[in-house]
């Protein structure tokens, strides 16, 4: 028998499906004991409003799982969400936890296709929420300068992501591109990420890892209100939060960036920014800004630890980025690093000082006194506290900042108290004291958007 919960709009009904391990595709999938067994049948039932139960266990599709062959790349993509729910009556695809705290787990091990990338979950669709499961695992079977990405935004919009865990596998945790706009990436982890099968270091015969972000944004000019907010990024072999190549303006806020650049074991690999807010590179190309402007991103209330390059970095921005009451502490270059580069021509590919970056109310702390590099003189530099300490490392209790996540996904107690006892100053630094209000007030105004 069917469930059927109160819609928001009018008086359509919208209807409950579940999917389980132990289900039967051949099975109505409208109760717990006539379950669907896989996502690509499943979401073929859901229709605006409707809601999908994924109950926790393992999920292990194949390549004969495979939903979409993608040009360009080419790309192998495992679950296409390319449906729409409408205003007011998002499709939700979310995860249950169980009593004993287990909650879904996608292993995308098995989906090697020869000579293409993988994309296990790609996100096309609007209004659309994705809740509580983990994935891991994705593969990556080509050699050459290549990615795969654990969950991908491409053309998607009023899109919330929240309390999903990418983790130990070879792609990107999570990826927006192309002309998506208005999605929310609230209270999810990418962790442990990287790809040992590309980009061969013939000094080593492995991968050097230098497409493994834990989050990234690259999306086209007029693609505002992306967020990311609450969400934790640590030892992935690229950069923890990465914004190259993003023509629209993104917030990052209430996050953590901890120990990428190294792999799960502690061996370096690849960059290793904690944020890299900004930037199109240094390599000369043809660079189309937004109403002849680059983006002004907003890094508000984060902290970057340990990172193996800078903790926040602008990354040759060709413009101004808020840099706001945030943390950082024992990064291997720098804390900040505001270098911008000249122009947007390939005769103005040259460093030059940072310049219209807001850098107000944040805290450094280095063993080596390595605070700030790349600031000019119209950057607005006011208020921030940098200070030394003795040994690298030896004043943030790590366990503590990757704890994990109660069943609402909100960051654990452990992570809070640690992250505030990081701060040096009552005026310096990331204050967590407003984050609770800063996930309803991010669940509000997505909701807002999807009306």
């Amino acid at each position: 028998m069917a469930i059927v919960v109160a819609a928001s709009v009018g008086s359509v009904a919208a209807t409950n499906y579940y999917m389980s391990p132990s289900g039967s595709d051949d099975a109505d999938g409208l109760t717990e004991a006539t379950a669907k067994a896989s996502l690509g049948v499943a979401q073929k039932l859901l229709r605006p409003g409707d809601t999908l139960y994924i109950l926790p266990g393992l999920y292990c599709p194949t390549d004969a799982d495979i939903a979409l062959r993608e040009e360009p790349g080419p790309y192998a993509v495992v679950y296409n969400l390319s449906m729409c729910g409408e205003p007011g009556r998002p499709i939700t695809i979310a995860g249950v936890t169980g009593a004993d705290g287990s909650r879904p787990l996608f292993d995308l091990s098995r989906v090697a296709p020869e000579g293409c990338r993988v994309t296990g979950f790609l996100i096309g669709g609007r209004r659309l929420v994705l809740a509580n499961f983990e994935v891991r695992g994705i593969r990556v079977t080509r050699t050459d300068h290549t990615q795969s990405e654990n969950i991908r935004i491409s053309g998607g919009a009023w899109n919330t992501l929240e309390n999903i865990a990418c983790h130990d596998g070879m792609g990107i945790g999570f990826y927006i591109n192309k002309a998506s706009h208005h999605n929310l990436v609230l209270n999810c982890d990418g962790y442990n990420n990287y790809d040992p099968v590309s980009d061969i270091d013939r000094r080593t015969g492995m991968g050097s890892g230098g497409n493994n972000d834990g989050f990234g944004c690259h999306v086209k000019g007029g693609m505002p209100g992306n967020m990311f907010v609450g969400c934790r990024a640590w030892n992935n072999t690229d950069d923890g939060f990465d914004l190259i190549n993003c023509y629209s303006p993104v917030t990052f806020e209430y996050s953590l960036a901890l120990s990428n650049g190294y792999d799960a074991e502690g061996v370096s690999r690849a960059d290793g920014n904690g944020f890299k807010a900004g930037g199109f590179s240094m390599k000369p190309r043809k660079v189309a800004l937004e109403g002849g402007k680059a983006p002004r991103h907003t890094v508000i209330h984060n902290v970057a630890i340990g990172n193996k390059a800078n903790g926040l970095y602008a990354n040759h921005h060709l413009g101004g980025i808020d840099f706001m009451h945030n943390s950082a502490i024992d990064n291997g270059n720098y804390n900040y690093s505001m270098v911008n580069r000249r122009g947007a021509s390939a005769t103005d590919n040259v460093d030059v000082d940072g310049y219209d970056h807001m850098v107000t109310g944040n805290s450094s702390v280095s063993a080596r006194g390595r605070h700030t590099t790349w600031f000019g003189s119209t950057c607005k530099v006011d208020g921030n506290s940098w200070q030394m300490q003795g040994e690298p490392s030896a004043s943030y209790n790590r366990e503590a900042l990757v704890a994990p996540r109660g069943s609402d996904g909100m960051l654990p107690a452990a992570t809070l108290n640690e992250i505030a006892s990081l701060r040096h100053s009552d005026k310096c630094g990331a204050d967590f004291g407003e984050y609770v209000r800063a996930v309803a007030e991010a669940r509000a105004e997505s909701g807002a958007h999807a009306r």
